[in-house]
């Protein structure tokens, strides 16, 4: 994970995550662009598609409260090019995110701090 900033200049992202693995199917060093704002702070999927360059990028916006491209019901989204370089938007639900974090098989891979938060909840 490279945070954005060690950057020289204000970066648009939180930090990238570079999947430097050589998995079948995975695209040697892959980076994943993240933006996560909390509160009711909104965000524009323009500020940040221009990040993607090629089909080995992706990019994810994340917000609590506030609205993606001023859809209210849009709090995670990722963004990729296709082969043809057209750009995808694929919406994920606040509660997948739920989810997995509460899924006692993923406990193991969280951080733990989640873990602890986690914890609590289940009390």
């Amino acid at each position: 994970m490279i945070p954005s900033t060690n950057k020289i200049g204000t970066q648009r992202y939180e930090f990238v995550l570079v999947d430097a693995s050589k998995k079948q199917g995975t695209y040697k060093n892959r980076r994943i662009y993240i933006q996560v704002k909390n509160g009711t702070t909104s965000l524009k999927s323009n500020d940040y598609t221009s990040l993607l360059s090629d089909k080995n990028e992706e990019l994810w916006l994340v917000t609590t409260a506030g609205s993606i491209d001023s859809d209210k019901s849009k709090k995670i989204v990722q963004y990729y090019l296709d082969d043809s370089r057209n750009l995808i938007e694929k919406n994920y639900s606040i509660n997948k995110l739920l989810d997995f974090a509460f899924d006692p098989h993923n406990t193991n891979i969280l951080p733990a701090s989640i873990s602890q938060f986690v914890k609590y909840f289940k009390q």
